[in-house]
């Protein structure tokens, strides 16, 4: 391809695409690449240079419009997708950019003005910057493309005057969303309610826990908090546990940057809980009284005999909802329940609790 007439030519497949961004207007972009074609830019790179090229950021998390970007190769040829999608998620215009050569260098090119020139058609005057370098193992380097001489631009689009939308071609499927990026995120305090129910009846307490979340996409995540919690209730009818609760998340959502988001999900009850002998159902021994602060305190509960306590494991699931009230915070209330074995008595624990979480 002769890259003095790449304006040109990207100009004449915006005309096709059609957009109803206005100059200067934010949207989001999404990055998927086949792994013959790995070698194309990643998502950061492609943001990068567009925004070089605009001169702005015009992408932002929280951006009404999706502008979705598939890299792929068919034999020799590479191929890149650009969709424009509106705030419902229904697509305003597609078209399918290609190198015959599977030059990477030159489709990414191609495809940085495509999306410069939907976000601001008087992108197209502007020269293509360069793109920041993709790694690929046994993957030779391309040149640099050359730059288009001065007073070659898009003749085809005036500045400051948008393209006509055009509907989407039917003829290529809709680009599939992808997994967000891989997240980390922090919640400093988890509190609420407890209770314990057994045979012998219920106590009710507090529970509190801190520990982190590790996204591993829009809609799976691990989590693995640290909680300690104490109930009392009548005579004897105690409840305390110390453990840790590694589990898995299953949230309803297509991307990371969804308002509020419902989840389910499982979990392993791993470390210390103990009961009084009332609440779990059994006779009282002669002894001094019990308090769940007994479990944290080996000589005491050892002493005590009417206070069992046990290293175990025991189950839990839970069902909650995220708000993300921003980029790095969001707020997790969640209901759960739990089954755990103390001397040989099944303890059924329920709890309330609402999280505040920190994204890194």
């Amino acid at each position: 391809m002769n890259r003095s007439w790449l304006p040109v030519r990207v100009a004449c497949a915006v005309l096709a695409l059609g957009s109803t961004a206005q100059a200067g207007e934010h949207t989001r972009l999404v990055v998927t690449r086949q792994q013959s074609a790995a070698e194309c830019p990643d998502e950061q790179a492609l943001r990068d240079a567009v925004g070089a090229r605009l001169g702005y950021e015009p992408f932002a998390p929280d951006a009404p419009s999706l502008v979705v970007v598939a890299f792929r190769r068919e034999g020799a040829t590479l191929l890149a997708t650009v969709q424009m999608q509106d705030a419902a998620g229904a697509v305003k215009g597609e078209r399918t950019l290609a190198s015959k050569h599977g030059d990477c260098e030159e489709l990414a090119s191609t495809t940085a003005l495509t999306i410069s020139i939907l976000l601001d058609p008087r992108s197209a005057a502007a020269p293509p910057p360069a793109l920041a370098p993709v790694s690929v193992p046994g993957a030779e380097p391309s040149a640099p493309p050359a730059a288009a001489p001065a007073g070659e631009t898009a003749r085809g689009v005036p500045p400051g005057a948008p393209p006509p939308i055009a509907p989407s071609s039917p003829s290529v499927p809709p680009v599939q969303r992808v997994a967000d990026s891989f997240v980390v995120s922090l919640f400093p305090v988890a509190l609420g309610p407890i209770q314990a129910f057994s045979a012998g009846g219920h106590a009710f307490g507090l529970r509190f826990g801190l520990g982190a979340l590790v996204d591993l996409g829009p809609r799976w995540s691990l989590r693995f908090p640290l909680v300690v919690a104490a109930a009392t209730g009548n005579a004897h009818a105690s409840y305390a546990e110390l453990d840790l609760i590694p589990g898995v998340l299953y949230r309803f959502r297509d991307r990371a940057s969804a308002g509020f988001t419902p989840y389910v999900g499982m979990a392993l009850k791993l470390g210390g809980f103990g009961a009084g002998r009332a609440l779990l159902g059994k006779p009282l021994d002669a002894g001094s009284g019990i308090s769940a602060a007994a479990l944290f305190d080996e000589s005491s509960y050892l002493d005590d005999p009417n206070f069992e306590s046990t290293l175990t494991v025991g189950a839990e699931a839970e069902l909650g909802g995220s708000w993300r009230v921003s980029r790095s915070f969001s707020l997790d209330l969640e209901l759960s329940a739990a089954v755990v074995p103390v001397a040989g008595v099944m303890v059924e624990v329920l709890a309330e609790t609402a999280a505040a979480r920190f994204s890194l």
